[in-house]
């Protein structure tokens, strides 16, 4: 009966690793069929001060990106002057009012892994100079849980 134990305990203990080793990977893979992808996002409705956005403050349009990582464990930086320039690329490198944008990936890209980011760029109205205003936010990754709502995603381009 004792031997009946250890053997359980054994198991148990091999279940219990195997499972957390699995659960520590919380990004979810997607992978490009027919090399597109469909990304989507919310739309901007307040500013970090928690103040809801208004039409009279200015237009809101986004700017796209795609990076390529090395694995899916890696994190792009937060700011774009940062990041190595071979690894991204503007999908939207004109800003764009739609909240999703269809990805398109080339033959290089097969075999390799990507994380999509999104860039909310508010164009105020026109100031003193005459010019318009232009603020922008940090790039949201779609490999962070803050940003998806602990709903990380990474896209992989089949071979």
């Amino acid at each position: 009966m004792k031997r009946l134990g250890k053997i359980f305990l054994g198991t148990l203990c091999i279940i219990l690793l195997s499972a957390y080793s699995h659960a520590s990977d919380k990004r979810a893979q997607v992978e490009a069929k027919n090399q597109k992808v469909t990304f989507k996002w919310s739309d901007v409705e307040k500013y970090t001060n928690d103040k809801d956005t208004r039409k009279e403050d200015g237009e809101v349009k986004y700017v796209v990106y795609v990076y390529q990582t090395n694995n899916k464990d890696e994190n792009p930086p937060i700011q774009k002057e940062k990041i190595d320039k071979t690894k991204l690329r503007e999908e939207s490198p004109t800003p764009i009012n739609d909240t999703s944008c269809v990805i398109s990936f080339d033959n290089k890209d097969k075999g390799h892994y990507f994380f999509l980011g999104v860039q909310a760029i508010l164009y105020k109205k026109v100031g003193k100079d005459g010019k318009p205003i232009v603020e922008s936010s940090t790039i949201s990754w779609s490999c962070s849980e803050s940003c998806t709502s602990n709903n990380p995603q990474y896209v992989y381009v089949p071979k």
